[in-house]
Order: structure tokens, then C-alpha cells, then sequence
């Protein structure tokens, strides 16, 4: 019995890392409360991931950099913060992110 439960701490300690870099779940995290669930943005001056000129057209490079600094739009007022507000979001988990979004917006 208590070997179970030590191999059951231990496996659920393996899964953690995997449960958190999971895109889906950093997005709805760090990015649905302005992008929406269809990303097309919930309010003036966020900017629409769903329009295939939009942002998500860029490269990932250039995504990358604004998504670690942060954006904002002077005209609106609208800001990003850096890292979405994620602090804990790595770039490989920032790539991820991108190629979710693309996946879920654009395809």
C-alpha cells in the first residue's frame, strides 16, 4: 500500500511539468481574458489573432519579442503586459503558444 502511494506521488510530480506546459491551458491562463475563446479579441484595441493578416501572420521571432516585452496600442489604450502576464511562460512555451493559436485561429 505505501508503495503505491509513493509511486502515485511520483507520477503525478512527472505529470505536473507536462500539465503545465500545455498550450491550451497557458492560453486560457494568460491570454483568454483579452483574446477570447476564438481570438478575436473581447474588447477596443486588442488586437484580432483570427484574421489571417493579423498578428499571428508575423514571425515567430518577431511574436516571440512582443510577447516577452509586451504591446500596447497608444490609440486605445490597450496594453499587454509582458509575457501576457505569465511571468512563468519560458519562450519554448511561448513558441507552443503560437503554434496553438495558429492551429485553433487560422486553420
Amino acid at each position: 500500500m505505501l508503495r503505491s502511494i509513493g509511486v502515485s506521488v511520483m507520477l503525478s510530480l512527472l505529470a505536473s511539468p507536462v500539465l503545465a506546459a500545455d498550450p491550451a491551458t497557458q492560453y486560457t491562463n494568460a491570454c483568454l481574458a483579452c483574446h477570447g475563446a476564438d481570438g478575436a479579441g473581447v474588447m477596443p484595441g486588442v488586437p484580432d489573432l483570427s484574421e489571417p493578416d493579423g498578428p499571428l501572420a508575423k514571425s515567430d521571432d518577431l511574436l516571440v519579442q512582443a510577447v516577452i516585452g509586451g504591446a500596447g496600442d497608444p490609440a486605445t489604450g490597450a496594453a499587454m503586459p509582458p509575457k501576457g502576464g505569465a511571468p512563468d511562460l519560458t519562450e519554448s512555451d511561448i513558441r507552443a503558444l503560437i503554434r496553438y493559436m495558429r492551429r485553433e485561429f487560422l486553420e
